[in-house]
């Protein structure tokens, strides 16, 4: 109540403060995307390449937005649609080519689990 009565009063906080989680999240989300790749060994060589440009591209953004702000708040439309036009085309690679890193990162689980 306290915090959304502060949103109220000054909106340039909520403002930072959602800009800041949007920026964490995308971090969050690069890192994964390269963890997921360097574990996923039988996966197409460039399909991996791919992962790992996705997650540096997110890390980079994001780490543009923690230290530029002002210039986020601006353009926050566009970093962010431009980290899920890539996502997203990732994503359509993947399911064109029947091959989605999830379920190579299952078969990898299960190859681990069975001691290959």
């Amino acid at each position: 109540m306290i915090l959304a009565a502060l949103v109220a009063l000054l909106p340039g906080y909520g403002e930072l403060a959602l800009l800041m989680l949007v920026s964490f999240g995308l971090i969050a989300h690069g890192f994964g995307r390269i963890f997921i790749a360097s574990t996923l060994k039988a996966t197409v060589g460039w399909l991996r390449g791919m992962m790992v440009a996705v997650g540096v591209i997110d890390v980079i953004l994001s780490v543009v937005v923690l230290v530029l702000p002002g210039l986020a708040l601006l353009t926050l439309a566009v970093v962010l649609s431009v980290v899920l036009l890539v996502s997203g085309a990732e994503m359509i690679v993947s399911g064109a080519i029947g091959r989605t890193w999830l379920g190579d990162l299952v078969k990898a689980a299960k190859d681990e689990m069975d001691g290959k």
